[in-house]
C-alpha cells in the first residue's frame, strides 16, 4: 500500500472495487470454467455470513505469559500493563501478529480485557516480519502504483458504461408558470 500512496479509506475502497470488478470477477477459473462472480451468483442461495468480530477473534495468535510483580507482561520486546490483581498468574495473550499495539488477555477462556501498551519496541511479530524475503528487505522493488492505475482504468470503464449526459438531447418539460423567453415566473 505504501507504493500506492493510499492514505484514506475512500481510496482503499476505490482500489478494492476496481480490482474486484476489473481483475478478480473478469477472470475465468481453470477448474470451474466460470468467473468468480458467475460462480457466486449460481449459488447465492447457499451463502452464509459470519459475524466480523467472530472472524477477527478466530485469527488471533495465542501465547501464555506470567504477569510480573509490576503487573506487566512482555511479548516481542513490548511491555503491557495489566491489572495488579493478576500478578504472578499465567494469562493467555491473544493478538494480531500484524498489530502488536493491542493485546487481549484471557484466563481459562474468559476474556479479562485489553492490556495497555507501556513500552513499544515492535509493531509486527518477528514471525510475520520474516515472511518478507531478505532480498526484498535489502533491495525493495521499484515503486509502481498498480492500484492507482487500476482505479483509473475502472473509472474510465464506468464513464464509458454510463456515457455522457447531453443536455441538448434532454426533453424539456414546459412549465406554464415560466416565461418561455426568460425562464422566470410569468406572474411575479
Amino acid at each position: 500500500m505504501a507504493a500506492s500512496h493510499i492514505t484514506d479509506l475512500t481510496t482503499l475502497n476505490q482500489s478494492f472495487w476496481a480490482w474486484l470488478e476489473r481483475i478478480y470477477h473478469a477472470r475465468v477459473h481453470g477448474e470451474t470454467e466460470q468467473t468468480p462472480f458467475d460462480r457466486y451468483a449460481a449459488g447465492v442461495a447457499c451463502v452464509r455470513t459470519v459475524d466480523a468480530e467472530i472472524l477477527r477473534l478466530a485469527f488471533l495468535w495465542r501465547t501464555k505469559r506470567k504477569v510480573t510483580r509490576q503487573a506487566t507482561i512482555s511479548l516481542q520486546g513490548n511491555t503491557y500493563h495489566v491489572d495488579a490483581a493478576w500478578c504472578g498468574q499465567t494469562l493467555e495473550l491473544r493478538y494480531d501478529p500484524f498489530d502488536l499495539s493491542r493485546m487481549e488477555i484471557y484466563r481459562e477462556a474468559v476474556h479479562l480485557g485489553t492490556a495497555i501498551l507501556t513500552k513499544h519496541k515492535r509493531d509486527l511479530h518477528l514471525a510475520v516480519e520474516r515472511l518478507v524475503p531478505e532480498t526484498l528487505r535489502r533491495d525493495p522493488p521499484a515503486k509502481v502504483d498498480f492500484l492507482k492505475t487500476l482505479r483509473e482504468e475502472h473509472e474510465q470503464a464506468l464513464r464509458q458504461q454510463i456515457g455522457g449526459i447531453r443536455f441538448a438531447s434532454l426533453d424539456v418539460v414546459s412549465d406554464p408558470n415560466l416565461s418561455p423567453d426568460t425562464g422566470v415566473p410569468a406572474h411575479v
